[in-house]
Parts: C-alpha cells; sequence; structure tokens
C-alpha cells in the first residue's frame, strides 16, 4: 500500500467547521495510537503514514496508459454547462458562433478529424448555449494539425451553405479562439495568444450530408479534460507556471511599452445607475469617480468595511464585489492614472482591511453557506499586505534595474517608464501583465542580455507575483515557510516531492503518482485548514494578518490544484475505457475511481461546503469499498444510490452559485460596460474552476458504472401506463401553472423539480409527468397522480433527461411500462370513429368491470387492438398505433356515446358504478364522511374514536390498537387520545372569531386559482392557528397519555383516510414536548387544525367535489416514537397492481421523508406474500433524516453505511417476511387492500395508521 502522511486537527479547531462530527473521526482522518504531535500556528495536529483502509493496493489496479484528450468534457451542472482542459501538447481550440436557432435546436461543428467527428454529425463537437445567443465549443487539436469543418443545426441537421471552413492550428500556441457566423464560411477568424489570422474558406464542397437525424442526438462518449498547471496563456495574469484557473485571463488592452511617460489619464467607460440598488449601485457610483486600482480598491473598502454592519459585509456585497475585483485584475474594467503618486504600500493597506473583514464571515456561525463561499472567491483578487509590500517604499528592485549600465539605453528607458515609474505612482494589474510580457522578451533569446540581468528581472518578477498574489502554489508554500514547526515542514516536503512526480511527467502521470499526490495534497490542505480555524483576534497585528493571508491563499490555491489532479483522474479513467469498461471489471479497478472521489468530497467538505454530509458520504464509500463483489446487482446497486446522493450534493453547490451570481453580475456588468460575453461565462468559470466540477465528473463515471452493472434503467416508474400530449418544461412543479397549461389541450410535464407535497386534482388535461429527481412512490404526489391515472415516471439520468429536450413543444408520447419508458414524437395516426368503435366493442368483449378511468380506457383499446391484429385488420389504417390509442382514449372520455359501448362490458359489472377511488377527478368519489360536532372542548381515548366523531384514521387506530393486542406481538400499535370534530369550531367561538372565519370559508370556497386563492387560505390558517384548545383539553390529555413524553399530533379529518379519498401526506403532524408543556401541547393542535386550509387541501377537495364547509378536522394525539427508520407499505404491489405483492418503501429516521417527497430515494422491497421473499429495488439514499429532539424534530446527515437495511442482506430479508405478516394480518382485519404507515422502533414494528390503498 502506498505510504501517505495525513493530519487531523485537534476537534476543537476544527469544530466550528464540522460541528456535527464525532470526535473519533474528524472528517475522515483517524487517529493511530501512537502519532506524532507538533504545533502549527497554535493548532495541535497529529501526522501519520497510513493510507485510508478502503482504498486497495493501487498499484498494477489500472492499466497505466498514457493518452492524450481529443474531445469536449459535458460539464455536471444541469444547465449543460460545458468545458474542456487540454495537456500541455495539445492546444485548446474554442468554437464561437453568434446565432439565435428555435427552442430544441442547437449547434455542432462537424468536421475532418475524429475531435469533430469525422464528418458525422452524430459524433460532432456539440456547441453549448450561453446569454446572448453565444454557441462556443471547445476541442484539443496538435500544433500544426489542418482541418476542415462546419457548423450543422442539431434536432434535424440543417448543414450551413457555402464552402467547408478550414483551419491551421498554429504551431507554440497553447490556445486557438475561432470565430465565426452561420452561413458565412468565407469568413472565420480565428486568433492564437493575441495574435489575429484568418481561416480560409475552402472551394470543395462538404462531403455528402447525412440522412435527417432524429432530433435526439447525444454527444459522442466524451474523454477526459486536465491541464496539470492550468498554465494561462501569455496574456493571462498570473505567472507563467501559475496554479491559477484559466478563466481568470487578462480581458484588457495590450501592454505599450514606452521610453517616455505616456501613461493616460483618459478613460472610456460606461456608469449607469438606472434601476440599480444596494451594493451594485454603490459600486458604480463609486467606480465613475475611481480611475486608478488605488481608487478602485478604496472603492471596495468602502462597501465590504466601512459600510457594512459591524464590518462584516453581506451576500449582496460580497457577491458584487467579487465580480467587480476580477474585472479590474483581468483589465476589463480599465485602470488608469488617477493623479497624484501612491506607492503600492497604499493598495496593500486597503487589502488589509477588506481581509480582516471577509475572515469574520468566514468565522461567523451566523453568516450562510453562500456568503462563506464568496468571501473565499475574493481573497486571491486582492494584493498582498505582508510586511515587504507596506514597507514605505516598496519594489524597489525595479529602480535598480532600470538604471543598470548592463542593459542597452532604450531598454533601460522601457523599463523607466513603462515599469518603474508607474508602479510607484499608479500600480495596476496591468503592471504585471507588463513585466511578465518584458521578462518573455528579455528571455527569449538566450545570451542577448546578460545573465546577471535576467536573474535580477526575475527575481523582481517573482516579487511583483507575489504582490498581486498571482504566484503558484509552491511560490506560497515558501512564503508561509517561517510559520511552520518541523512536522508541518515534512508536511510541506512531502506533498512538493509528490506534485513533482505529476509535474514531471509530461502530461501523463502515472495514477500511483496521482493518487500519492492527491493524498498529500489533501493532507496539506487539512493542516493549513486545521492553522485557520483558531479564529482572527480582533487586536491580532500586522504580522499575524499578513501571514494568515498567507496561508488563506495557500489553503484556496491547494483547492484549485486539487482541480488539476482530480481532473487528470477521470481524464485517465475516461482514457482507460470509462464506465463501460469499469462496469465489468474485478473489485480492484473501482479503487482509483472511487478513492480519488472520496477525496474530492474531502476537498469539498474542507471548503466549508456542507461537511456532515461529505463525511457521510466517505464513510459509505469506504463501507462499500471494502465489501466489494461490484459486479453482483446488490452490491452494485447500493454504491449507486451513495453515487446519486454524491451526484446530488455537488448539484447543490452548483445549484446555490446559479442562484447567487447570474442576475447580480448582470446587473452590474451591464451598469459598467463590462464585455456582455465575460458576463455570462462568469458563473460557469466560477463553477468549472471549482473541484465539485471534477467531483460531478468522477462521481458521474461511477454511477453509469455502478448502474450498469447493476442492471438498473435510467428510469423509475411511479404509475405505469400511456399517455399523450404535448411536451411542456417546468422548472419546478406549481399545480395552479399545471392546471392553466392542461386546461385546453392534453399535456405531458418535463419536471425540474418538485417537493412532493404538490396537487394534481383538477388538471383535467394532465396525462403524463416526468420528472428530473426521484422521489418516493409513495409520496403525496406519487399516490395522487396514481389515483388520477396519470403516467409518472422519474430519471437523475442526465442523457435520458437530455435525449427528451429536443420533443419540448412538440407532441409526445409517452409509454411507462414496470420494466421500461419510451417517450417518442407522437404522429398523426389517422383514425376515424368507426375504428374507435371498433376497437372498443372488441375490448369490452374481454372486459369484467366497467372502465372509468383513462387509462383503464386505453387498456381496453389496447386489448381491442391486439384482438384486430390477431384477425389480420389494422395493418394499414393506423389502428395498431400507440398514437391510436391514445387518441382514441381522449375522444371516448370526452363523448358520451363512445362511453356508454364500455358500460356493455361483459358480465355483471355492466350497469355499476366505479369501484371506491377507481373515478377520474370526481367521479365514483364519495362525498366527504358524515361526522357530529362535540357540544364542548373534550377529549376521548383513542379506543373509544369513531369514524362520526374522530374521523376514519382516528378510528382505525383504535382497531389497529386492538388488531395489535391480538396479534401476539408480532407488531404493536401506540395508544392516544382524540380531540373530536366540533372542539375547533368551539374555539374559535369562544375567541370570537367565529364569524371572520366563516367569511374566509366562503372566500376559499370561490376563489380563483392564484394570488386570490393563496392570500384567502393563508389568512384562514393564520386565523385557525392564532386559536387554542381549552386547558381542560390539555389536562385530559395528560390523563390519558401516561408518561408525559414528547407527542405527535396527527390529522383525522372527514376527508381523508377514506375509501375515494386518501388525503395521504395532505394534512399536517405536528410534534410537541407533550403533557409536560401544555402550551407546546395546544399550540401543535392548532397547527393541525390550520393544516385542514393550505392551498393544496382546498384544492384536492375542490377536485373530489367536496365543499370546504363540509370539512372537519378531528386531533389524534399521540406518543411521539423514536424510530430507527419508518416505512409505507402498500399491500397490493401499486406499479403494476399485483395482488400477490406486497411494496413497502422505507426511510431513516421519521416518516416525514416518505409523505413529504423529500429528494432522494427510500429503501424500496418487493415481498411475496406467498413465500416471503424480499427484493431490493432501490437503496436508501435520502442526504438527511427527521429525528425527533426533545418534542422537535430536527434533521441529521444520514450515514447508510451504519443503517442494517443497507449493510445486511439478512436484515432486508427478515424485515421483509415481517412486514409481509403484518401487511397480510391488516389486509384481513380490513378486508380490503391497505396503505399502511408505521416505524421500527427498537427492533419492533409499530404500526401507526392503515387506510385503504388508492388503486
Amino acid at each position: 500500500m502506498l505510504n501517505q502522511v495525513f493530519v487531523n486537527s485537534n476537534p476543537s479547531a476544527l469544530r466550528r467547521y464540522l460541528p456535527n462530527v464525532p470526535s473519533a473521526s474528524i472528517y475522515g482522518f483517524r487517529l493511530p495510537r501512537k502519532a506524532k504531535v507538533s504545533t502549527v500556528d497554535g493548532t495541535r495536529v497529529r501526522q501519520y503514514c497510513m493510507l485510508k483502509a478502503f482504498l486497495l493496493d493501487i498499484r498494477g489496479a489500472v492499466s497505466p496508459r498514457k493518452t492524450h484528450v481529443t474531445s469536449a468534457k459535458q460539464m455536471f451542472a444541469a444547465k449543460n454547462f460545458r468545458g474542456t482542459k487540454v495537456l500541455a501538447s495539445a492546444v485548446n481550440v474554442q468554437f464561437q458562433m453568434p446565432n439565435e436557432v428555435e427552442f430544441g435546436e442547437g449547434h455542432k461543428i462537424v468536421g475532418s478529424c475524429r475531435q469533430l467527428g469525422d464528418w458525422s454529425p452524430d459524433n460532432a463537437a456539440e456547441m453549448q448555449w450561453s446569454e446572448g445567443h453565444v454557441w462556443t465549443a471547445e476541442v484539443a487539436l496538435e500544433p500544426g494539425q489542418e482541418v476542415e469543418f462546419k457548423c450543422v443545426k442539431a434536432g434535424g441537421v440543417s448543414w450551413e451553405e457555402g464552402n467547408n471552413r478550414r483551419l491551421r492550428v498554429p504551431e507554440g500556441a497553447s490556445s486557438l479562439t475561432v470565430r465565426m457566423a452561420w452561413n458565412e464560411t468565407d469568413d472565420t477568424e480565428a486568433s492564437a495568444d493575441g495574435a489575429s489570422e484568418t481561416a480560409a474558406g475552402g472551394n470543395g464542397p462538404a462531403p455528402e450530408q447525412p440522412v435527417e437525424a432524429d432530433g435526439a442526438e447525444r454527444p459522442p462518449e466524451q474523454q477526459g479534460d486536465a491541464d496539470p498547471e492550468r498554465a494561462p496563456a501569455e496574456s493571462s495574469l498570473g505567472s507563467m507556471d501559475s496554479d491559477r484557473p484559466e478563466h481568470e485571463q487578462w480581458a484588457g488592452a495590450q501592454v505599450q511599452f514606452m521610453t517616455e511617460n505616456r501613461h493616460s489619464r483618459e478613460r472610456s467607460g460606461k456608469w449607469d445607475t438606472a434601476g440599480l440598488e444596494g451594493a451594485a449601485l454603490a459600486l458604480v457610483q463609486g467606480d465613475r469617480k475611481a480611475a486608478s486600482w488605488l481608487q478602485k480598491l478604496k472603492v471596495v473598502e468602502e462597501l465590504l468595511v466601512e459600510s457594512a454592519e459591524r464590518k462584516r459585509p453581506e451576500l449582496d456585497a460580497l457577491v458584487n464585489a467579487s465580480a467587480y475585483l476580477l474585472w479590474i485584475n483581468t483589465g476589463a474594467i480599465q485602470c488608469v492614472e488617477g493623479g497624484g503618486h501612491y506607492r503600492p504600500n497604499r493598495h496593500a493597506e486597503l487589502s488589509r482591511n477588506v481581509f480582516r473583514s471577509l475572515e469574520w464571515v468566514l468565522e461567523d456561525r451566523e453568516r450562510t453557506l453562500a456568503e462563506k463561499l464568496v468571501a473565499r472567491r475574493i481573497h486571491p483578487r486582492l494584493p498582498s499586505f505582508s510586511a515587504e509590500f507596506t514597507a514605505s517604499v516598496p519594489l524597489t528592485r525595479i529602480r535598480d534595474i532600470a538604471h543598470r549600465n548592463d542593459i542597452p539605453h532604450d531598454l533601460k528607458r522601457e523599463i523607466k517608464h513603462t515599469l518603474q515609474n508607474k508602479l510607484h505612482r499608479n500600480a495596476g494589474p496591468e503592471d504585471l501583465i507588463a513585466t511578465e510580457q518584458m521578462l518573455r522578451r528579455v528571455t527569449a533569446n538566450p545570451g542577448e542580455y546578460s545573465e546577471a540581468f535576467v536573474a535580477e528581472f526575475k527575481t523582481f518578477y517573482e516579487e511583483l507575483k507575489d504582490f498581486f498574489n498571482a504566484g503558484s502554489l509552491k511560490d506560497l508554500l515558501d512564503n508561509i515557510e517561517p510559520s511552520l514547526d518541523g512536522g508541518s515542514k515534512t508536511v510541506v516536503q512531502t506533498f512538493l516531492t509528490a506534485k513533482g512526480k505529476v509535474d514531471g511527467s509530461q502530461g501523463a502521470p502515472e495514477p500511483q503518482d496521482l493518487m500519492e499526490a492527491l493524498h498529500c495534497l489533501t493532507s496539506l490542505r487539512a493542516m493549513l485548514v486545521a492553522g485557520l480555524s483558531s479564529g482572527l483576534r480582533n487586536d491580532a497585528s500586522d504580522e499575524a494578518l499578513a501571514m494568515r493571508q498567507a496561508w488563506r491563499l495557500c489553503e484556496i490555491r491547494a483547492e484549485e490544484y486539487a482541480f488539476v489532479l482530480l481532473s487528470y483522474m477521470e481524464n485517465h479513467l475516461t482514457a482507460s475505457g470509462g464506465h463501460e469498461e469499469l462496469a465489468g471489471s474485478r473489485d480492484r479497478s473501482w479503487a482509483l475511481p472511487i478513492g480519488a472521489t472520496v477525496l474530492g468530497l474531502r476537498h469539498l467538505g474542507l471548503s466549508g461546503w456542507n461537511p456532515a454530509e461529505c463525511v457521510a458520504l466517505e464513510a459509505e464509500l469506504e463501507a462499500w469499498q471494502r465489501q466489494g463483489f461490484f459486479a453482483e446487482r446488490i452490491q452494485a446497486l447500493r454504491l449507486k444510490a451513495t453515487l446519486e446522493r454524491c451526484l446530488r450534493t455537488t448539484e447543490d453547490y452548483a445549484n446555490l452559485l446559479l442562484k447567487v451570481y447570474p442576475e447580480r453580475v448582470r446587473k452590474l456588468g451591464n451598469a459598467l460596460g463590462v464585455e456582455e460575453r465575460l458576463q455570462n461565462v462568469y458563473t460557469e468559470a466560477e463553477i468549472r474552476a471549482g473541484v465539485v466540477f471534477q467531483l460531478s465528473k468522477l462521481a458521474t463515471l461511477l454511477s453509469k458504472a455502478a448502474r450498469a452493472a447493476s442492471g438498473s434503467p435510467p428510469w423509475d416508474v411511479v404509475v405505469s401506463g400511456r399517455a399523450a400530449g404535448k411536451l411542456l418544461r417546468m422548472d419546478s412543479f406549481d399545480p395552479g401553472e399545471a392546471q392553466d397549461l392542461a386546461r385546453n389541450e392534453d399535456v405531458v410535464l418535463l419536471v425540474g423539480r418538485a417537493t412532493g407535497d404538490e396537487e394534481v386534482a383538477g388538471s383535467r388535461g394532465l396525462k403524463g409527468i416526468i420528472l428530473e429527481q426521484e422521489i418516493a412512490h409513495l409520496s403525496h404526489l406519487g399516490v395522487r397522480a396514481r389515483q388520477e391515472g396519470i403516467v409518472f415516471v422519474t430519471s437523475e439520468d442526465r442523457e435520458a433527461i437530455d435525449a427528451l429536450k429536443p420533443l419540448v413543444g412538440k407532441a409526445v408520447a409517452l409509454d411507462a411500462g414496470s420494466g421500461s419508458v419510451k417517450v417518442e414524437e407522437k404522429t398523426d395516426s389517422g383514425v376515424d370513429r368507426a375504428q374507435i368503435v371498433d376497437a372498443l366493442k372488441r375490448g369490452t368483449e374481454q372486459t369484467d368491470t366497467v372502465p372509468k378511468r383513462r387509462d383503464e380506457v386505453v387498456k381496453v383499446l389496447a386489448k381491442g387492438v391486439e384482438i384486430i391484429k390477431s384477425e389480420g385488420g389494422g395493418s394499414d389504417n393506423g389502428v395498431l398505433t400507440f398514437s391510436f390509442v391514445e387518441d382514441a382514449a381522449s375522444e371516448v372520455m370526452e363523448d358520451e356515446e363512445l362511453m356508454s359501448i364500455l358500460s356493455g362490458a361483459s358480465g355483471s359489472a355492466a350497469g355499476k358504478g366505479a369501484e371506491p377511488g377507481t373515478g377520474e377527478s370526481n367521479r365514483g368519489r364519495p362525498p366527504a364522511g358524515a361526522f357530529s360536532r362535540a357540544q364542548a372542548q373534550e377529549v376521548l381515548a383513542l379506543a373509544d374514536a369513531t369514524t362520526e366523531r374522530c374521523g376514519a384514521k382516528a378510528a382505525s387506530c383504535a382497531q389497529l390498537a386492538r388488531a395489535a393486542a391480538a396479534s401476539s406481538g408480532a407488531w404493536k400499535a401506540p395508544g392516544g387520545a382524540v380531540v373530536p370534530f366540533g372542539v375547533m369550531e368551539l374555539a374559535l367561538e369562544e375567541a370570537g372569531k367565529k364569524a371572520r372565519f366563516e367569511e374566509l370559508l366562503a372566500a376559499v370556497e370561490t376563489a380563483e386559482v392564484g394570488d386570490v386563492l393563496d392570500s384567502a387560505c393563508e389568512e384562514l390558517q393564520e386565523l385557525v392557528s392564532s386559536v387554542r384548545p381549552s386547558e381542560a383539553v390539555a389536562a385530559a390529555a395528560a390523563d390519558l397519555l401516561p408518561g408525559g413524553g414528547a407527542t405527535i399530533s396527527r390529522s383525522s379529518s372527514n376527508v381523508e383516510d377514506l375509501a375515494g379519498m386518501s388525503g395521504a401526506g395532505l394534512y399536517d403532524s405536528v410534534p410537541s414536548k407533550g403533557p409536560s408543556d401544555p402550551e407546546d401541547l395546544l399550540g401543535s393542535i392548532s397547527q393541525v387544525w390550520a393544516s385542514l386550509y393550505t392551498r393544496r387541501a382546498v384544492l384536492a377537495r375542490r377536485a373530489a367535489g367536496v365543499a370546504q364547509a363540509d370539512a372537519s378536522m378531528a386531533v389524534l394525539v399521540m406518543p411521539l416514537l423514536e424510530p430507527e427508520s419508518s416505512f409505507v407499505l402498500h399491500t397490493t404491489r401499486p406499479v403494476d397492481r399485483n395482488p400477490g405483492f406486497l411494496y413497502a418503501e422505507i426511510a431513516p429516521g421519521q416518516g416525514e421523508l416518505l409523505a413529504s417527497g423529500s429528494r432522494g430515494t427510500p429503501w424500496r422491497l418487493y415481498v411475496d406474500k406467498a413465500t416471503g421473499d424480499t427484493e431490493t429495488v432501490a437503496f436508501a439514499n435520502f442526504s438527511q433524516a427527521m429525528r425527533a429532539d426533545g418534542g422537535r424534530l430536527v434533521q441529521r446527515a444520514v450515514d447508510y453505511s451504519s443503517e442494517a437495511l443497507s449493510r445486511s442482506d439478512d436484515f432486508r430479508a427478515e424485515l421483509g417476511r415481517r412486514l409481509m405478516e403484518v401487511g397480510v394480518a391488516l389486509e384481513r382485519e380490513f378486508g380490503a387492500p391497505q396503505d399502511i404507515e408505521g416505524a421500527l422502533v427498537g427492533g419492533e414494528v409499530y404500526v401507526v395508521q392503515s387506510r385503504p390503498q388508492p388503486l
């Protein structure tokens, strides 16, 4: 095994970063019994040589093949960001083309080399859209390579007109930008490293164009993207061996060397304050008066320090300052002479003030994660304020250089006027660019200038890099060397040795060397985080502040170098066969990608991103790696769950930045006249430059391999069936918007996000839902979709979702079976009424019940089609198509004459109404349950609960308690008390609020969906929750709840738990401290009352045809269980309505995760009722569980490696058998399929509710 240095900080030092991590394992660095102890900056750290136990022997685990990157990589985020890094021997070529296309269309670059698809549009380089309708694609081409190419319009391939474009990649270039316009093939401009040339248009025609594509093409299999040091081009800010991200490139004016003072004070710009407020307004107004870099830094100091409350800036100020400083440092915002002579020490002093405020933000526990992430990004954009730069006359070496006698006179004058005088009078970022270019000049021809002069100029250049904080990671580590003790120096030196192996590999490091460098880097960064975790004293000396800045920059730069190493990793894995090769490999081949993913997670956590989540993911990956056997379905399925959780973590990070940056950056950029391209790429660049970008790609590769190894399809079917309609896109599911979209036509919705609490009733034209996240099948949304006959599928596979996007706006057919999902563009079937009647009659001959729901009509029609086909009919008339069945079903549902044919179904079903719960919308559903109201505020024992006085749920729980007592201990049911119907109304009347309540209730009945209804519901909820039951109610409940512990108040209305109206998850359950805190207990009862009037509850009753005044709420008060896990059972498997199988969904902690539809998957089990055999369909990967804590529910991160349901096959099999026994017993007890809720508490099965299962 590889021996690496690991560092563990004193738990108290890291506790503020990792508040929920147990002391025994701070961020995965486990302490051996004998560990060397040393001190770094006052913080105790321990070093030991030990590779993480879960990593198998890396040596020989992967083939050490050396490859080059040849194509662009698809970026991980749902926004379809793309990017590439290339090896040193290749040239990164970016194609740019502005062009506006129809929604669902796109562009590709296709050409004569394999990187451009060898003239095949299917394999071409896909271009990515950005704001302003600018399309870009990046590929890696060899220096001197000649290619011909054209642009094509994807989504039905359309080639641009004219001759082929031609390009020759120049020798010696590090990057190349190719600009072009659609259909203008003779006008192609290419610029390399600031030099411009024109790419020629060819004379020959394009190759024969292929047949029209299907509009759902995918990019070719992508290869990795590593650039070892992300070295900038000649015009980039920073050193020639910098570790800085590529996007921080110089965008300002070209340097002009001068032999006399011709520095201008003239400036051009834009300062449009219209519509601005807050930080953006302050920056624009300040910049109008701030010509020089010093003056602009003063503007930033005013915003982040002087104007900030307690000198601690908030998010808006941080985001705007971050973008402003980057644009200044890269020349996008011009700096000119501002008048007066101000040496760089003035800049350093301003930087120190800003640095102090940023550090206070980072250590403030009350500040948001977004604020801390942005504050870290500002640090590298400030100049250094170390002692040599705060001296009264800093950077004097350039003065001596300008007066040397061993260089030509003209060169002396250029140095004096271009650098010396400018730097000492009005320093700015352009001075570093000028110095870098001057260094290139004087070193271009060895021997042209004296060695002493060149050596001295290089020294000055290093000093200037230090001032601008533009040095490499090694430079920065050298700066902190005086503060390190012996043990810490060993950590640094070990890392630098490992880094040297990678850097010396000429762009193709061995995987062993990569792992070694990544482990050593992780140890180094842990040491740096530990040193910074002690916080910043208000009275810290200038010297201490300067050293802290050096440590902070090292820590940030270490994260950037982790990006480089992880990029190499992903590059190597992709070149070695990617996920296809990995899926069929032995366990040891998984070690490299899993180990790299773990270390990527560790770096993400060290950056402050959800450390508890990162720790849990590390532990899971470690455990699954130890168990191995990934070729087996169950092991691969478990690994897949963890990797999907990892991907959610990276996407959450990206989504946070997407929420924080784009709009603010756009407003500030427009106001200051910053080039639109730089505004558009800002957020993308911030994401792409981080560890999270490469971590996502590694997790994606592993997830695909795990899915292939487990045989899992990319789709999860929540409600099976067939649906047809126009495919429309929604970012998040909004019931009101869904109703509007489906009001006048049939639609299938492609939905980005959903909570699982949404209501779908009343959306008559909503035929299908395709959700871009997994969700609990038995969530409220899942159950209601099943009741309404809405086909519902989910997928988190990006390729599967991306394939649908060209179909948005088109009519599609969705076919969801229990094992497969198919979505295709729907074509006109051309059928007539006679064909529909024929298919209906044939189908009803084989049907025993009267179909009422649309999905049942579809089945009848499909059966009729099968019969016609078996008889040799329908071969030429479209009857046998899927489109016919969907079109015919829609017509039948709207036509009473056609519906009457269904009433002729054979058997005794003719003339019958629908079975309970099988009607569409409000057809076949019973009205609200009859009830009687209490005449006084009272509490009943659960055993005395009846449906008429307390609702079906309470009555069912009473029956459950009796059944549990008769089960001989096989399962248990908690006792409780019930606040019956009518007590809420009495409490309102006694509070003098009954009249207003009735007014609002009438308003809710007729309010239009939208703001009017929302406002009425909110006021009604506030009114109801403001009243309390009497103290006598609390006293009576205390008598009926022995033990006095925490309780849970649960709904038991007359409009739930009915045969046709489940109401699962529709109303609230509210915990409380119980009888020991009567006010808290009474408040929880009031909140349950108020949940009767949420927007979705009101809409659900409208859809069911229940008047709002007919709904009433009783409240069931029960002991609050503290379960290890909670479950929901359906005794008939819902996806195929198979009564022979029980379906169970299980979540860690409380059951709210299942009802609410929190993002993630539960454990899913199929249990054969005849044999008790259990099949694991999915492993749980919810990020957090709800746990009881003193009468409150709190969220805790879940480590599934410590959950028996994930660890043990035997445990799942035994639990499946026990749940089967419960399900069969309750199905027999209540005489129908049941929807059962329960929990596992201390090894015992508790059942808390059983209602009729909606079918």
